[in-house]
């Protein structure tokens, strides 16, 4: 649509800056994974005359604040909006650190990282162990080789089956056990019972009228 819009006239012209502007916020700004366009990108193209007052910087933050928070929400793989804002935000802040008061990271981060500067830190991040890019291609690829070969687990409804409730009966050892006790039990009862008879047995006086009888 935006490559045959002609602007030959206002109408014209104004239909082209609709047309451009929600393509380059599907395609760069604000892309995301479908054909569709977002909400957020309809609502810039209803006042023309305020275009180039408009914060695009907030625009385009707002929108990955938002995917970002799906993604956290959701625990997706894909980030949906400038993911090219997320790489210049990490390679300055990674180059210079937050209170840095180099020349050049006070320049417009995106004046920074460009041409050869760009090229050279995203061959790093592609080839050091610690990268961005070298990180994410090995996690992936941990992905992949989980894929095809699974952990076997055993299902829930194997390891606790109703069958194996059923089937359980106490053992004879426990039935045994339980007889001896009640056993030992009884036969402690009576050693106590004998001992405190023989006690008692020591502690009568001998009779003394019998033996008077016999000296008689």
């Amino acid at each position: 649509m935006v490559q045959t819009t002609p602007v030959d006239t206002e109408d014209n012209r104004k239909l082209f800056m609709r047309a451009f502007m929600l393509w380059i916020q599907k395609v760069f700004l604000l892309p995301n994974s479908t054909a569709t366009i977002v909400p957020n990108a309809l609502t810039t193209i209803f006042d023309l005359e305020t275009t180039s007052k408009r914060n695009w910087a907030l625009h385009v933050q707002d929108f990955l604040i938002q995917e970002l928070k799906k993604v956290k929400q959701t625990n997706s793989a894909a980030i949906h909006g400038c993911v090219y804002a997320l790489m210049i935000i990490y390679f300055h802040e990674t180059q210079f650190g937050e209170n840095s008061k180099e020349p050049e990271a006070r320049k417009p981060w995106i004046a920074y990282w460009k041409g050869d500067t760009l090229k050279k830190r995203l061959k790093q991040e592609r080839t050091h162990e610690a990268g961005l890019i070298k990180t994410g291609e090995m996690m992936a690829k941990k992905k992949a080789l989980k894929r095809k070969n699974p952990t076997t687990r055993v299902p829930p409804s194997k390891r606790n089956s109703d069958s194996e409730f059923e089937s359980y009966q106490p053992s004879q050892d426990l039935e045994a056990t339980e007889s001896d006790l009640a056993v030992d039990a009884e036969q402690e009862h009576d050693s106590e019972a004998e001992k405190e008879a023989d006690d008692g047995a020591h502690d009568e006086p001998p009779p003394q009228r019998e033996k008077e009888q016999v000296e008689e």
